[in-house]
């Protein structure tokens, strides 16, 4: 509440009023009130953040990314596996993309 209250002490004190302790907290409590309840009676909180909408946009699509690129190093895995004729599970993949088998 702070803020609020130096807020309005700058904006009395710039248009020349004058008013007590208890006033300037009395108006700082009526602010603070309406600052809170501003998304409700405008409706602005039910207007989607288009920052929050595009990272979750993105993150769905990192994570269709992803599975494709497990199921491509799978993929991989398989085919080293077979033409090699070990286990799917003997054969690994590093981050390097080095791909190894028992």
């Amino acid at each position: 509440m702070e803020y609020w209250e130096i807020c309005i002490e700058e904006a009395f004190s710039e248009c020349g009023i004058l008013a007590t302790e208890e006033q300037i907290k009395t108006v700082v409590e009526w602010v603070d009130g309406a600052h809170e309840n501003y998304g409700t009676a405008t409706g602005s909180e039910h207007i989607p953040n288009p920052m929050i909408t595009e990272v979750d946009e993105l993150k769905a699509k990192i994570k269709k990314l992803e599975v494709l690129h497990y199921r491509q190093l799978d993929g991989i895995a398989k085919g080293v596996a077979q033409r090699r004729g070990v286990s799917a599970s003997d054969v690994s993949i590093d981050d390097n993309g080095l791909v190894t088998y028992k």
